[in-house]
């Protein structure tokens, strides 16, 4: 998970691992949650998210988010980087698909 500034700027990156889950599409819903969640923890009020829609980007588009999720393994199952971009990462933020930049 990648949570970013309106502007772009990355605040907070995290990995999680998900075991025994039934399908993609329930990790796709966990990280949901747990975005929303870390972004509540970094002082954003329910009040920023005034719409929440899920679409699909295909992995070329969000290569920063699959990247940081093969940061976490079953024998250390949460990442965090808190205000600013690990080195690994920075090339795969800038050039990240970012629609509402890009409107």
């Amino acid at each position: 998970m990648i949570l970013r500034g309106h502007g772009g700027d990355v605040i907070t990156v995290e990995a999680k691992w998900y075991s025994l889950l039934p399908d993609a599409l329930t990790s796709e819903a966990l990280a949901a949650r747990d975005g929303l969640l870390l972004a509540v923890a970094h002082g954003c009020s329910s009040r920023v998210f005034l719409n929440f829609q899920c679409v699909f980007v295909s992995r070329e588009a969000n290569q920063a988010a699959h990247c940081c999720a093969k940061k976490s393994s079953q024998s250390c199952p949460v990442r965090s980087w808190s205000y600013y971009t690990p080195s690994w990462l920075m090339g795969l933020v800038a050039k990240d698909c970012i629609p509402a930049l890009n409107e």
